[in-house]
């Protein structure tokens, strides 16, 4: 299974020029071969699941995060602003 999960990640790679926080964040939530028990987002007869997908997303004047709660279905966003302190 980690070499498929492999070969789905490089697949992934070669199909995406400038990887944006939505398209990573849709690897990881619908990556695979329609297998939910071994896909990237997983659940295994309600035993061993998939329960948070978590997006960090940061340049030179902000953060921003992401949160997706599998087991509510919801997403919950932050950012966080930086300021520049000359010294």
């Amino acid at each position: 299974m980690t070499g498929r999960r492999k070969q789905w990640f490089e697949q992934w790679l070669t199909e995406t020029d400038s990887p944006t926080e939505a398209s990573i964040f849709n690897f990881h939530r619908f990556a695979g071969d329609g297998d939910h028990t071994n896909s990237i987002f997983m659940n295994r007869d309600s035993q061993l699941f998939t329960v948070s997908i978590t997006c960090i997303a940061m340049n030179a004047e902000e953060a921003s995060m992401q949160y997706f709660d599998a087991k509510h279905n919801c997403t919950t966003q932050h950012s966080l602003s930086f300021e520049t302190v000359n010294r």
